[in-house]
């Protein structure tokens, strides 16, 4: 519904909204069959099954799902300005939500920061997209990975326990190292509750949503200089100003 709504925004006009729609469309039609929430597909691993998931191929796909996607994708390459990559942020798009399934299903661990912030970055690609539709100025910003890096350490933190006890880890093999924490063991898992009484997690943590707030700052400095005019940038605020509210409840229900 809120994308229906970012259509009566200023200076949408009706075929950003289209576009923007269109690209959403595809990529939830994805994440909901992955999750099992898409019938289509008898779940996530019956989509798997039927597709490679790789954009560079709808094209000539037959696939169910296929027809989406060219629709989609040739929204979003129409409007494609020099440094756009709409295929590119679809594909890490969909990588992202493929390797949440799989790590729903064994557990898989990032090994370091880095790769928890390319998770990070990957997963917020669908932002990007939505910035091509509505052929915002905000896109052009190089800085503006800050963007997902901080929304993506909120919601790992705002959704913790429940992560954790699904065995979805946003906690990087590195750091649980560091405190005393090996995930091999299930016998010396610590619960939910003994992982946030811990004081080298409290430490992490506190370091995870400190940067958060930095890094949605950064965001919403940017929107701001782009203007009350651009539809991205006014949704793009409001998102990194919801996501920094989130941020005082969750340390309290960390305990930091």
């Amino acid at each position: 519904m809120g994308l229906y709504c970012c259509g009566f925004l200023n200076g949408v006009t009706a075929d950003d909204a289209r576009v923007t729609r269109a690209g959403y469309f595809f990529a939830r039609h994805i994440d909901d069959a992955l999750d099992g929430e898409n019938t289509d597909y008898d779940g996530g691993q019956a989509l798997l099954n039927q597709l490679p998931l790789k954009v560079s191929e709808l094209e000539s796909s037959e696939h169910k799902i296929a027809p989406l996607g060219r629709y989609a994708m040739r929204g979003l390459i129409a409007r494609q300005r020099a440094g756009d990559q709409p295929a590119n942020d679809m594909q890490r798009l969909i990588d992202s939500m493929t390797l949440d399934y799989e790590r729903s299903r064994s557990a898989k661990l990032f090994n370091n920061e880095d790769q928890l912030t390319k998770y990070y970055g990957d997963a917020m690609r669908g932002t990007n997209i939505m910035l091509i539709g509505f052929n915002s100025k905000l896109r052009e910003d190089k800085d503006f990975n800050a963007n997902g890096n901080g929304l993506g350490r909120v919601y790992s933190a705002r959704d913790l326990q429940d992560d954790w006890e699904r065995q979805m880890f946003n906690i990087p093999r590195d750091s649980l190292d560091d405190m005393g924490i090996d995930l091999t063991d299930e016998n010396s898992m610590p619960t939910y509750e003994q992982l946030i009484k811990s004081d080298n997690f409290k430490t992490w943590q506190i370091d995870q949503l400190s940067l958060a707030r930095q890094e949605l700052n950064q965001t919403i400095e940017m929107a701001n200089s782009i203007g009350k005019n651009d539809a991205g940038a006014i949704v793009v605020k409001s998102i990194a100003t919801k996501a920094l509210g989130y941020i005082p409840g969750t340390e309290k229900n960390l305990g930091l």
